[in-house]
This record gives C-alpha cells, sequence and structure tokens, in this order.
C-alpha cells in the first residue's frame, strides 16, 4: 500500500524546507560577510589570547561538539541542546564570528551524524532530505542569534577576550545571553509555525527551553569569567564538568 501524503501535509513541508533553506541562507550569508569584514578584529582576538589561542578553540569545539551530540527532545521535532550555553560561554572569549562558526559547525555535524545512525540521536530516516534542509538550517538557528548577541555585547562596551572578572563584565555576558536566547527564539517560532504547534504548544516550548538556558546562564557566565582570571585550565576544568552534568540529564531525562 502507498501512503499518500495529504495537501496539507505537503504544504506544511514546503514550507518548513522553504524556512530552513532561507533561515539557512541568511545565517550563512552574514557569517561569511562578518567573517571578511571584520577580519583584522578576529585577528586581533586570536593574539590577545597569545599562545592558549590553539588549546582554547580546541577546548570550545569539543565542548560545543560534546553538548550538541548530548541533545535531548523537548518535543517529538524540537531538541534541548545547551549549544546556547557553549556559546554564550565562547562569545566574550572568541568574539561573535568565530563562535558563530563553532557553535553551527556543531550543531549541523550532530545532525548529519544523526542522519547517517552514529552517536547516541539517530534520525528515523522518515525524510532524509528534510534532515539535511534541517542541518543546513543550523546557520539560522544558531548563526543569526549569535550574531545578535555578539553585537549587543559589542554595544556595551564588552571586549573579546573578556579581561576582567568583574560583576560589570558579568552583566555585559548575561545581557548578550538573553540577546542570543530571544533570536533564536524568534528563529525558531517560525520553524514551529510550520510545524503547525498550536499558540499554546508554542508558549510551553518557549517556556520550557527558556528555562532550561535561564539556568544554565550563571554556568556560561562562570565560565567565560573564569578565563580573565584563571586562563585556559579553568575553562578545561569547567567544560568537562559541563558535559558531564548534560551527560547526567540526558540520562534522566530519557530513562524517565
Amino acid at each position: 500500500m502507498m501512503l499518500v501524503p495529504t495537501d496539507r501535509e505537503a504544504s506544511s513541508r514546503r514550507m518548513l524546507a522553504a524556512i530552513f533553506l532561507a533561515q539557512g541562507t541568511v545565517g550563512l550569508s552574514m557569517m561569511a560577510l562578518l567573517t571578511i569584514v571584520r577580519a583584522d578584529s578576529i585577528r586581533a582576538t586570536i593574539r590577545a589570547l597569545g599562545s592558549s589561542a590553539t588549546l582554547t578553540i580546541v577546548i570550545f569545539v569539543a565542548f560545543a561538539f560534546a553538548l550538541s551530540l548530548l541533545k535531548f527532545k523537548l518535543t517529538d521535532r524540537v531538541f534541548v541542546a545547551l549549544g546556547l550555553t557553549a556559546a554564550t560561554t565562547m562569545l566574550p572569549i572568541l568574539g561573535m564570528v568565530i563562535t558563530a562558526w563553532i557553535a553551527v559547525a556543531a550543531s549541523a555535524i550532530s545532525r548529519l551524524l544523526s542522519i547517517h545512525q552514529i552517536g547516541p540521536n539517530k534520525s528515523d530516516l522518515s525524510d532524509p532530505a528534510m534532515d539535511y534542509l534541517r542541518a543546513f538550517g543550523q546557520f539560522g538557528t544558531y548563526g543569526i542569534p549569535i550574531l545578535f548577541g555578539g553585537t549587543i555585547y559589542r554595544l556595551m562596551g564588552g571586549s573579546t577576550p573578556v579581561h576582567d572578572a568583574s560583576w560589570t563584565s558579568a552583566g555585559r555576558i548575561t545581557v548578550a545571553g538573553l540577546a542570543l536566547l530571544f533570536a533564536n527564539h524568534v528563529v525558531m517560532k517560525q520553524v514551529e509555525v510550520a510545524y503547525e504547534y498550536s499558540p499554546r504548544k508554542m508558549l510551553k516550548v518557549t517556556l520550557i527551553d527558556g528555562s532550561i538556558y535561564v539556568l544554565t546562564l550563571p554556568f556560561a557566565v562562570l565560565m567565560a569569567l573564569s578565563y580573565a582570571s584563571l586562563g585556559v585550565g579553568a575553562l578545561l576544568g569547567w567544560a568537562f564538568t559541563g558535559v558531564l552534568l548534560d551527560l547526567v540529564a540526558r540520562k534522566r531525562r530519557t530513562s524517565s
């Protein structure tokens, strides 16, 4: 027996594909443009990191990728991943451009691995073409919000890398993190509309996802500030702790 999708399902799928394609294209274009425009600033940040630049970037790549792999389902189609937490930590240290590339790559690669049945989260392969579009859409899901949050951080006078563990720096990182969360939810609302979520379900998803992020925000702020006071060794310790806590939370969630 052949199952033929209804006109409504086909229309919803076309809308979802268009959203992922549009968001991914806009996000990729913005990231590529800012990589060129802010090339001098990016080089200055790397020079300011000094001899620990390579190790710092490696730690953040591993941290972001691990958190992306350890995501868990919030609904049948929406996942909770602590990629925003990793991005908030990276933003004041690496700057918005490098942070965006790392966060997008970590999320997109974890999705590609799921398509190939590798890792803890595996795609059901019911619509591989949409899975690939969803991976491309991560340029919008993470890229656009990180650039928005990074812009807010710069407008508040934030420096990269953050050089002092002060309440002022903590406040800037917190506001930038909340801006990042806001932009991410704006982007995701378009996807949820295509999924035909009811307003009540969208509100529920927003409150749960937002609450989880807000609970991790102090961790992200402290991890970022630890670099200013203790250096790259502190980042390694915080990253290990963060991944371990996420692993425990995921196991509790999947077993319940």
